[in-house]
């Protein structure tokens, strides 16, 4: 017969044939299964688990650090440890009387401890060995509640609507103002974010702490009817738990039972724990999923990295992860696979003495190594002078965001499309489809039929770009060497407000591009800072896509010669953008021949960016390419280099630019030059 040896087995043709054929069609559905058939959930895997140890109040110092607080009569202990690690650090506090934990308010970096006894509000200093201080109030003033920020910031809410800020252990009124309610009887505080509820106005408003001290509406929300309970769980966010779930984002989100305690977790993910059994991650349209089986009755906090789950019967520590589901049909399919893989296996036994493995020939082909430097090199004598004459312009991309661990434009867009097929508002097919524009680098492209083509889902982006850019985050090293060039003007296509914290001037001259021109001129030489997708603490300014920005910059009266007017008559160095990126934003301002020379600090990946590059030049743009692998790092080295020689002086060598004073051409003496712009009388050409 055909195909058989004279020993009565496969001969080999016939056996690879048959292997290649069995080992491709199981592949092939396995690959279906996974890819159409799956999708990814939230999981959580335990670290460790103490039985003896069980905490009223938890709290992440950082991404890795708990602190667990407990109490012991009129004493508290205060426990510290990292991860799932035996090591603990523990503090005894006596507050000469009983304080139950739940009225203990702790500073995010777990540095301070608040709690009112009546009329009087304590602090207690957890890093010092010193004893409890009791802050002055208002005397016959009515106390709602006392929150706590971090650097030692006290908040102090009366019933008539009166929000005080103390500077805590100096015992220091810094700020008072009047809140927008009448009545309120709730505050609650996490990072730079304080929230403030009324329960007979059913309102709640949201606030910032901007700049060190002037604290700043961000937000101004509806509630339910009550009863509700604020929390400030962390991502600048203020969700409340009702009697029928969590209310978060003007929805409310159903639960497995009464909650308790919540926390956001690894991407953003809502997780519940209450009068039920286990860990639950809730979202807007999809049933509550169990992420972790533990004990009902107890308190939760998270990071990015890990959940801490604390009940009577004792502490668990777990760490965030991922998990593949299959769907019904995904599981047939994986069950055909496996019987064409059993097949393969038969195959390759047929003969007693073939090998065991066959390795299918296939042809690789070796990774080009770039043709690029690893670092920028040292900044060009035109671009110091550029910028001593107060001729440079800075364009900031995602890339400088990045420096601090802002995720950059290309990849939010991926992940927020993980997050919709996670949470369930965007279908399998719609998000493979989208998958694939962003794998083609078409991000933006996935992000305008995102949320233009379904505009259904625009209040759901809106908030993921909240929740992922209006984080409190320290300048990176590149944003201070950034602060001490004199740039005459900034634009960034970015959403955080890192720029505006460079320096007075940086906030107050900002513009929009929903901004209109109004009669007064910009002054000459004037600085000014424009966010091409708008302010997030201007919700109603907020662009999503970069079509939009660009037709709102086109509209009568936009800012659109504003940014041309840069582009002719300034130098600019762009900072953080791609070469492909740079070339999108720049498609509606028609190449014409500058006045100056532009700069482009680029990171390269594509082996065709010189081609690319060449398209850049038509805007008189040059190149200074950089591995983008090693771009975190030389960056800053550049913008080290550059605000040296720019701040230099004849006959004197400042070694650490940072520690010295401000020269007096840095960009602080803009400040008293410029005033800030009214939101209805906008900025026209410089």
């Amino acid at each position: 017969m055909a195909g058989l040896s004279s020993s009565g087995v496969l001969d080999d043709r016939m056996r690879k044939t048959l292997l290649r054929v069995a080992l491709v069609v199981a592949v092939v559905i396995a690959g279906i299964a996974v890819k159409y058939q799956a999708h990814k959930v939230l999981a959580a895997h335990p670290v460790a688990e103490w039985n003896n140890r069980a905490y009223g109040l938890l709290r992440f110092k950082d991404s890795n650090t708990v602190v667990g607080l407990r109490q012991q009569g009129t004493k508290v202990i205060v426990d510290q440890w990292k991860g799932g690690s035996e090591e603990i650090k523990r503090r005894s506090l006596e507050l000469g009387e009983e304080v139950p934990v739940s009225a203990l308010r702790i500073a995010p970096d777990a540095s301070l401890m608040a709690w009112t006894t009546g009329p009087e509000v304590w602090v207690h200093d957890l890093e010092e060995n010193s004893a409890a201080v009791r802050i002055p109030t208002r005397r016959g003033a009515s106390l709602v509640d006392v929150a706590v920020m971090r650097e030692g910031s006290l908040i102090i809410l009366f019933s008539d609507g009166l929000m005080q800020r103390w500077e805590a252990m100096a015992q220091k009124l810094q700020d008072e103002q009047q809140i927008p309610l009448s009545h309120p009887d709730q505050i609650a505080a996490d990072e730079d974010y304080i929230a403030a509820a009324s329960s007979s106005e059913g309102k709640l408003v949201l606030y910032r702490q901007w700049l060190g001290s002037h604290m700043r509406v961000t937000e101004e929300v509806q509630c339910p009817s009550p009863p509700f309970q604020l929390i400030m769980a962390g991502q600048g966010q203020a969700p409340l738990i009702i009697p029928g779930g969590v209310f978060l984002n003007g929805n409310t989100l159903n639960t497995p039972g009464r909650v308790r305690s919540l926390a956001f977790g690894a991407h953003g993910a809502l997780i519940v724990a209450g009068d039920f059994d286990g860990l639950y991650s809730v979202t807007k349209d999809a049933d509550p999923f169990k992420i972790a089986d533990v004990p009902s009755g107890g308190v939760i906090v998270a990071s990015e990295d890990y959940m801490v789950y604390s009940s009577p019967s004792g502490t668990r520590v777990l760490s965030f992860g991922n998990q593949i589901q299959l769907t019904d049909r995904g599981k047939s399919l994986m069950w055909v696979g496996g019987i064409f893989a059993f097949m393969a296996l038969m195959v390759m036994m047929d003969k007693v003495m073939l090998g065991v493995f066959y390795q299918h020939p296939t042809a690789r082909v070796a990774q080009k190594r770039l043709d690029v430097s690893r670092s920028f090199g040292e900044p060009s004598e035109e671009l110091v002078e550029a910028a001593k004459s107060g001729g440079l312009a800075l364009w900031a991309g995602s890339g400088l965001s990045a420096q601090c661990g802002f995720p950059i434009r290309r990849n939010f867009a991926g992940q927020m499309l993980e997050a919709g097929r996670f949470d369930g508002w965007l279908n399998n097919t719609d998000a493979n489809a989208l998958q694939g524009l962003c794998d083609r680098g078409m991000h933006e492209e996935a992000m305008e039929a995102l949320v233009t083509e379904r505009p259904e889902n625009r209040t759901v982006v809106s908030s993921m770009v909240k929740g992922a850019y209006r984080k409190t985050l320290d300048p990176s090293p590149a944003h201070k060497w950034l602060g001490m060039i004199p740039f005459c003007s900034a634009i960034t296509t970015n959403y955080d407000a890192l720029l505006e914290e460079l320096g007075v001037a940086w906030g107050r001259n900002l513009y929009h591009p929903k901004m209109r021109r109004g009669r007064d001129a910009v002054v000459e030489n004037e600085f000014f800072l424009i966010k091409l997708y708008g302010d997030l603490f201007r919700p109603h300014t907020v662009l999503l896509t970069r079509q939009e920005a660009m037709q709102e910059l086109e509209q009568p009266d936009g800012l659109a010669p504003l940014v041309a007017n840069v582009l002719a008559k300034k130098s600019i160095l762009f900072v953080g953008c791609s070469v492909d990126g740079l070339l999108g934003d720049l498609a509606k301002f028609p190449p014409k021949k500058p006045l100056q020379t532009h700069y482009l600090l680029a990171g390269i990946y594509d082996q065709n960016w010189k081609k690319k590059a060449s398209q850049l030049s038509k805007w008189g743009i040059r190149v200074i390419p950089c591995a983008e692998d090693a771009i975190s790092h030389e960056l800053p080295v550049f913008l080290e280099k550059l605000a040296i020689q720019v701040n230099r002086r004849p006959r004197q060598v400042t070694s650490d630019p940072v520690a010295a004073p401000a020269p007096a051409q840095a960009p602080a003496v803009a400040e008293t030059r410029v005033t800030a712009p009214q939101e209805t009388a906008e900025a026209p050409k410089s």
